[in-house]
């Protein structure tokens, strides 16, 4: 039970917060070299980087973040969720990156995070918002690219619209980074499903009374940083700990509580199995919130979906192996191109 409870429940239950012990603490504040304030705002390059808000069906305001050409240079555009707790901002070396190998590239804050409207906190809701991006955008055929709860997001949409599933749709392609289909009862674990499923109303509970709670998920500490450190694998660079650090304790602790309940809900193993697109799945050696296996899984689901893991890699693959990530997202792109 300790088992499953550290690496399935807890690590996706705080999210990008993860897990620290006592002696990672005393190596991480060491090497810890924090940033300027304004240097979360430098590091999505500004004059590269536009932003915009949107305005959603049932009147909530997202915040977006757009780099490329908007026609694209003739490449599928790129789609990027984030995980819970994060925001946009996570994703500016893939702005960059991606933009400059000639993708259109779109990036924005889920409900809750960053700059956009915390209201109807559903997985529902939040794949009806990737629909109506999609549309305000006028995106055709894009690269979905879902990191830990953004890719279970993906993993929604889809299963709600088979057509697009099959390729019928806005989505061309898809991208699952350090995510999870089966995030509580996916441990490996034998019986963890019949015993993850007997405990869901207690940790359902736990989650909803901490959606009560006031204040932001974390606290401006020390802490704050040692439990973000804990999402990354082997020697991450500082500054990249402390801007998870700092989207973390941007996001209230309400909004924590209220899509963790949503993903101590979501096991949807079985819709990827109609999913018939071009896949690529990246997991990390060093994740301790969705393990490898998680990743193994996904790739098993998906007819042909290519597995991509990274040695030494924590959760954050993005701030970790972007230049990894980058070449898979755009060797996955050209797949879905045919070229």
């Amino acid at each position: 039970m300790a088992r499953l409870s550290r690496r399935s429940v807890a690590g996706v239950g705080i999210g990008a917060a993860g897990l620290a012990g006592a002696a990672l603490a005393g190596r991480v504040l060491v090497r810890r070299r924090l940033p300027a304030p304004e240097a979360r705002t430098a590091s999505v390059l500004p004059g590269v980087v536009r932003e915009r808000r949107l305005e959603m069906g049932d009147g909530a305001i997202l915040r977006v973040l757009e780099a490329g050409a908007p026609e694209g240079g003739g490449k599928l555009p790129v789609v990027l969720l984030h995980g819970i707790t994060l925001g946009a901002d996570i994703w500016h070396r893939q702005l960059a990156d991606l933009a400059s190998a000639g993708h259109r590239v779109v990036a924005y804050d889920m409900r809750g995070h960053g700059g956009s409207d915390a209201r109807q906190l559903t997985f529902e809701r939040l794949a009806a918002d990737l629909v109506e991006v999609l549309s305000q955008l006028a995106l055709e055929r894009v690269v979905l690219v879902g990191h830990s709860m953004g890719g279970m997001v993906a993993i929604k949409a889809l299963a709600s619209d088979p057509l697009t599933a099959k390729g019928g749709g806005r989505v061309a392609a898809l991208g699952l980074v350090a995510t999870s289909a089966s995030p509580v009862s996916g441990s490996g674990v034998p019986g963890a499903r019949v015993v993850a499923r007997a405990l869901q109303p207690v940790m359902a509970r736990t989650a909803w009374l901490t959606a009560r709670l006031p204040g932001p998920t974390l606290p401006k500490s020390e802490l704050a940083y040692l439990l973000a450190r804990a999402n990354f694998g082997v020697d991450p660079d500082p500054a990249e700990v402390a801007l998870t650090q700092q989207l973390v304790t941007g996001v209230r602790a309400h909004v924590t509580g209220e899509l963790v309940v949503e993903i101590l809900r979501f096991d949807d193993l079985v819709a990827l199995e109609a999913v018939d697109l071009p896949a690529t799945v990246v997991v990390g050696t060093r994740d301790v919130v969705t393990p490898a296996r998680h990743g193994r899984a996904l790739a098993g689901a998906i007819g042909g979906a290519e597995l991509v893991i990274l040695k030494g890699c924590g959760h954050m693959v993005m701030n970790e192996r972007p230049h990894e990530l980058a070449a898979a997202i755009t060797a996955l792109a050209a797949r879905a191109a045919g070229t």
